[in-house]
């Protein structure tokens, strides 16, 4: 799962960088939202090896935690860059379709996160 969502993040990091480059910094910056939730999930790794190591924490527990953590900051990030599409139905559009990829994503991660208890 670790290189699946490492494949996610170049992805998403090489469509920032397309936006960058054709001069459309606000489509860029509607992106990085989108980054949370995996990057959230990757971060988790050495973290919950440590709590594990030092306290004998749950690895599953320490990722789930942190990576719904980074769900719910993705959901903060959104709403407020939403804020900025004026029209309305461009901005329900945009809000609908980023919650529902990164809800599937956080779906599919805590999926695995349960195999590994």
């Amino acid at each position: 799962m670790t290189g699946a969502t490492i494949s996610i993040l170049g992805i998403l990091c090489c469509l920032v960088i397309v936006f960058l480059r054709s001069g459309h910094a606000d489509y860029a910056l509607s992106v990085l939202p989108i980054l949370l939730v995996p990057a959230s999930y990757l971060i988790a790794i050495p973290f919950a090896d440590w709590l594990f190591a030092a306290d004998n924490i749950s690895p599953a527990f320490v990722r789930t935690v942190i990576t719904v953590g980074g769900f719910i900051l993705f959901v903060i990030l959104l709403t407020l860059f939403s804020r900025r599409i004026k029209v309305r139905k461009n901005r329900s559009l945009y809000w609908g379709l980023c919650c529902l990829y990164c809800t599937v994503l956080l779906g599919i991660y805590l999926y695995h996160l349960s195999l590994l208890v």
